[in-house]
């Protein structure tokens, strides 16, 4: 009795151990293999505990998105914080939304935080890039992988009153604030990065601790080999903002060989030897009058569609020259590796300085204008001006007459030497080249022209492919009102 009781405990222990140790390897299996789910998790995004930050909040430029136009406000934006820019930062603009402006000078070491207060002391205001955020999280979570103390920042303080921004690239900012909700269940540190990601992700208005901290613990960064400083002008909301920049050696380049390229409408076959540069004229930037002729109204294109041809010529990165740039070019019987225009506009009427000119800067090019020097509706002053910020002032007579009908030579003398003397004077510079009034010269006029010391003269036509030998009757093709006709005018199949 006593053996059959020892035996049965024996089976129940054997029975008992052999279900701890089912239990065991259960839980055993699933622990592990939970383990290898978040190792497997980790690694399919490319994380791990040493270098988090890099492998997911790589800065990538936005993407690109164009414009057809310039921002109403961009001219203003530019002024207010004194930048030079040049045609290709507009170029850039157009094309992608954004440029890059290098500053002249800078340190290899730049502070970000001295910066962002350099540009809040202009606008009071403060866009945080995606750019810089990636910065700022990269310093803060090497500190704490390598055990590093971060540095007191003494003294940094933001005005109250100051408009923050930030660029919130959302599916980064959930990844980081789901990672580092792991993280810190290793590493208690992470929690404040926790809170600042959090804290980006909810913004909306007001300046609250977190966001605040952020800026205050702005890095500074050490610039690489290749690496150059500045800023970034771009557009966020469908605003203007600025912000620190560092750029990389082959960020926002511009293609200048572009002469074969990037046509709308397939390009006529060049004739042989010529130069092609399509010459392009304008008359009225204005709107157009009912009380006119059908002849007269043809003359008009209406404010809104002419900037939307010099941004659409800008945005195709045209260079707009001088007469004396496109006689050299003329000279030297070969295409520019960049495309070409030249820009002209008739009769010096008032729409000239007050709507022409004003775009054409805004946009980086420039214009010619043909002005009847002895009845301009642009002063003297106004001419001087435009001069002085790159726009081409030439010859259209000083009466705008007839020149085949003038009978003495004196009275064409005056027309055209007359009239280049005058401009001269105004302006300060050589005056290089004539529009013929009416478009009409014979052969007596083209030999006044060229004892004149002109240059180059011009008329009109439908030809953008012009001969040296042609200089005193250059082919200039009038502009319609619409986008269209230019395009078919660049193409040669007007």
């Amino acid at each position: 009795m006593k053996k059959k009781l020892e035996k049965k405990i024996y089976r129940i222990s054997e029975i008992l151990f052999f279900i701890v140790l089912l239990l065991f390897t259960a839980l055993s299996s699933y622990s592990f293999f939970k383990y290898q789910k978040i190792i497997q998790s980790l690694q399919a995004t490319k994380v791990d505990f040493k270098n988090f930050p890099k492998a997911k909040f790589e800065y990538a430029k936005p993407l690109p998105f164009e414009l057809n136009i310039l921002p109403s406000d961009f001219s203003d934006f530019i002024d207010k914080y004194n930048l030079d820019i040049k045609r290709e930062h507009i170029v850039s603009f157009l094309n992608t939304g954004s440029f890059f402006y290098p500053k002249d000078t800078y340190p290899k070491n730049i502070d970000l935080f001295n910066e962002y207060s350099e540009l809040a002391n202009i606008n009071n205001e403060i866009f945080l890039s995606s750019n810089i955020l990636n910065m700022y999280f990269e310093n803060q979570y090497t500190n704490i992988t390598e055990g590093s103390k971060n540095l007191e920042r003494e003294g940094r303080e933001i005005e109250a009153d100051v408009n923050i921004e930030i660029e919130k690239d959302s599916e980064v900012l959930n990844y980081l604030s789901n990672h580092l909700t792991y993280l810190k269940s290793l590493n208690k540190e992470y929690e404040s990065l926790e809170n600042q990601v959090k804290a980006l992700l909810n913004y909306s208005e007001g300046n609250n601790e977190d966001i605040l901290n952020i800026i205050k613990n702005l890095p500074t960064i050490e610039l690489k080999e290749n690496q150059e400083y500045g800023y970034l002008i771009s557009l966020h909301n469908n605003q203007l903002v600025i912000s620190p920049y560092i750029a990389e050696e082959n960020d926002f380049v511009i293609d200048n060989e572009n002469f074969s390229k990037g046509y709308d409408i397939e390009p006529t076959t060049q004739l042989a030897g010529s130069i092609r540069i399509p010459v392009l004229m304008f008359h009225q930037i204005a709107y157009i009058p009912n009380t006119e002729s059908t002849f007269k109204q043809g003359l008009y294109i209406i404010p809104e569609v002419f900037e939307q041809q010099i941004a659409y010529l800008t945005k195709k990165n045209y260079r707009s020259i001088s007469t004396e740039e496109f006689f050299n070019i003329l000279k030297t019987g070969k295409n520019p590796t960049q495309k070409t225009i030249v820009l002209t506009f008739d009769d010096s009427v008032e729409n000239h300085f007050t709507t022409a000119y004003p775009i054409l800067k805004k946009y980086g090019q420039t214009g010619v204008f043909f002005v009847v020097s002895h009845r301009s509706s642009i002063t003297a002053e106004q001419l001087k001006e435009m001069s002085n910020n790159g726009m081409d002032i030439e010859s259209h007579t000083s009466m705008h007459p007839d020149l085949t009908k003038l009978t003495s030579d004196s009275e064409l003398t005056s027309e055209i030497a007359g009239s280049r003397s005058a401009l001269s004077s105004i302006t300060g510079k050589s005056v290089n080249a004539i529009a013929y009034p009416g478009c009409v010269a014979n052969t007596n006029v083209y030999s006044k022209v060229q004892g004149s010391g002109y240059l180059t003269g011009f008329s009109c036509g439908r030809k953008i492919d012009h001969y040296y030998i042609n200089r005193f009757s250059i082919s200039r093709t009038h502009v319609s009102n619409s986008l269209e006709s230019l395009k078919i005018i660049l193409s040669g199949r007007y």
